[in-house]
Order: structure tokens, then sequence, then C-alpha cells
């Protein structure tokens, strides 16, 4: 038990060094900085209440289940009745919401500790969620000075490589790739909801934004609102989200013109969807939520994971070990989408195969092999892989 101690006190130091060393700090602030908030009000205050949606959640949840005594106390949680409790309460701030950016510190304290690095992630994410939007604010139809602003933010965003998400394309498995994933849709189905409906919000005020006149604007942002609160009205059957919206679809016109940045929002929101499945996941025992939290966020600041290809076709890599075993063993993928498989092997040549989709990669070390395709039925199809000549494990590919 000492042991067990000791090996938890030195992880949440680690995590105290994190919160330290990945600070969120943007400084100094851009000269355009909340002009949004002036120009459009009520949607900026929504903004803002966002982030009380996913602290509070948190804090909830990691209370509840013990998350935050040492050795933990794993506690039996009912999440019908902490679903119906937070969305009572978030339902008020949302509908009432503060008029500036709160700290989450003073709402989540245990959230902020425990998830230090992630919440310094999503704190310099939306950051540049804000000055992207107060920079569209001020310079309306001038698009010329709107990309060079655009692209100077993104610049500065970019270098604070501790905590930004990197401008690249991401695979839907970086959110659903996990042995812990989708849980949370499962267990907390309205509230799943809401968040995508925050996050649908957040991407469709790009493409409001980039309308030329002041005018323009303000009528298609009045228009976003009221389609948000549409979508709330009866959750979950009133946004019926079969997926997380995806800028490309959302806000397409902004996605045209600034992919890298709408791929960055994109992997901010499958991240929230990551702690969100940790953290109501069985899978992840209640000594291990803080662990699996810190790699999350190794693996979003890390683009070569779950990457796109250049086409921007999603990439799923799968990776020979040096044991012959390769990862990941379950492979999802969507019925009727482009994917492109990719094979690489650690130290000697690796085979994959998967006859039902008519894959069969053979990939050499520092030499991927790569097949495209585009799944043409749902269900569960078996594959193979490892060394050549050697034992092949099992693995399987879940088209939905």
């Amino acid at each position: 038990m000492k042991q067990v101690i000791l090996n938890l006190s030195l992880f949440f130091a680690s995590i105290l060094f994190h919160l330290n060393t990945y600070a969120a700090i943007w400084t100094p602030l851009p000269p355009e900085a909340y002009r949004f908030g002036r120009e459009f009000q009520e949607a900026q205050n929504l903004l803002f209440a966002f982030d009380y949606g996913h602290a509070l959640l948190y804090e909830k949840l990691i209370s509840l289940q013990g998350v935050d005594s040492i050795p933990p106390r794993p506690r039996q949680v009912d999440f019908a009745k902490i679903e119906d409790e937070t969305l009572k309460q978030v339902f008020q701030i949302l509908k009432n919401p503060p008029n500036q950016k709160v700290d989450e510190e003073d709402i989540a304290p245990q959230y902020t500790y425990y998830f230090s690095w992630l919440n310094n992630i999503f704190d310099w994410s939306h950051l540049l969620h804000q000055f992207a939007f107060d920079i569209m604010t001020t310079y309306p139809g001038d698009y010329t000075k709107i990309q060079n602003r655009i692209q100077e933010i993104g610049k500065k965003y970019s270098t604070n490589s501790r905590v930004a998400i990197p401008m690249s394309c991401r695979s839907m498995d970086l959110m659903d790739g996990h042995y812990y994933s989708k849980e949370f849709r499962k267990v907390m189905p309205r509230y799943n909801q809401l968040i995508w409906s925050y996050h649908w919000f957040q991407m469709k005020l790009y493409d409001d934004m980039l309308l030329p006149t002041r005018a323009q604007q303000k009528v298609a942002v009045k228009k976003s609102l009221d389609q948000f609160w549409q979508l709330v009205s009866n959750l979950p059957t009133s946004s019926g989200f079969e997926m997380m919206p995806m800028a490309s679809e959302v806000a397409p016109n902004f996605y045209k013109i600034y992919p890298q940045f709408a791929w960055s929002f994109d992997a901010n929101h499958m991240a929230h969807d990551i702690i969100n499945d940790i953290l109501v996941s069985s899978l992840v025992s209640v000594d291990k939520k803080a662990q699996e939290g810190f790699k999350a966020a190794q693996i979003v600041l890390d683009k070569t994971k779950f990457s796109c290809s250049a086409s921007g076709d999603p990439e799923i890599v799968i990776e020979g070990q040096s044991d012959g075993t390769c990862k990941p063993d379950v492979i999802h993928l969507t019925k009727g989408k482009k994917v492109e498989l990719v094979l690489k092997a650690a130290n000697e040549m690796f085979v994959l195969k998967a006859p039902d989709l008519e894959v069969d990669l053979m990939s050499m070390p520092g030499q991927p092999s790569r097949k495209s395709i585009t799944p043409t039925k749902t269900g569960t199809f078996p594959f193979t892989c490892g060394k050549h000549g050697g034992s092949q494990m099992n693995g399987q590919i879940m088209v939905m």
C-alpha cells in the first residue's frame, strides 16, 4: 500500500510540474482581443458558458468516483442521476451566462489539478478560437487583413508546442480509437449531445463571421443562436448527431480557406470527448484515470498519431511492434468513407491481411505500405497482423 501511495504521489507531483510548465498564457494580447464580445455579446457569453458545462461535469465525475483520494476509493456512480443533476445546473448557466471568461480552477479545482495538461491544452486552443473570432469581427469583408492576422496568431499559437494542438489533419480515431472510447455517449447520451451541440455552434460561427458586412454577420449569428437552442431543446433527440460535428461539414467555407485551423479545432473537440470517455469508462480504473488523461494529452499533441493522408482522407496507422504484435488491434471505420490504411514495421518485415476488405499489406522497416479502402457495408471484419513468417495476431475492423 505504501508503494502504491508513493507512486501516486510521484505521479501527481509530475502533474503539478506540468501545470506550471505547460502554461497557456498569451502575452501581449492581440489588439483585436475580445472585439467579438462587444459586437456579439449574446454569442460570446454563450461561449463563456460552455466552459462551465465541461468543467462542472468533470469535477462531479472526479469527486464521485474517488479520483481525488489517495489511495483511490472506487464508488458506485449513477450516471443517469449525475446527468440529470448536471444538465439542470448547466442549462441555468447557459440561460444566464457569464459576461467574461470563467476561471475553471474556481469551479473545478480537482479537474484542473488531475488533468492539468489537458486543461492547459484546452485553454490555449480556446484562446486561438477567441482571437480568430475577434479578428474576423474587427475587419469585416477585409479578407486580406483577416488572412494576414489569422496567420500571425496561428504562428504564435503553434510556437507554444507544449500545449499547441498540431494544425494537421487527424482521423476520427483520435477520438474513437482507444480501448475506453465511446463510453460517454452510451452512459450520458443527453450530455454528449449537448457537448456536440456546443461544438456545432462554435464552428458554425466561423462561416457566419466570413460574411462581408456587419449586418450580414449579425443576421447569421442570430440564426445560429436560434439553431443552437433548437438543437438542445429536447436532448438527445433534438440534436440527433450520429457523430461529432466536424468543421468541414459545419463551416465548409472556413474549412476551405483555413483547413489547418479547422483541423486543430476538430482535434480540440475530440480531446474533450477523450476525457469524457476516460472519466466514465469502467475499463479505466479509478487510480488510472489521471494517468490516461496525461497519455491522452501526449497523443493529442503528437501529429503522427491518428493523422490523415495528404489528400485529406483519414489515415489509420497500424504499427508492427518489436514483439511481433500490431497496434491497434481494433480499427473503427465508417461505411462509405474512404480511408488509407498504413502498415509500419518495427524491426522486421510485417504483413497485414483482411481478406473481407481486400487488404493485403507487407511492410519493411522504414518503408510503410498503404491501401485506400472505402467500406461498402457495416459489420466486424477480422484481420491478421504480425512478422512475416511468424505467428500472427488477430484483430478486428469494425465498420459502422
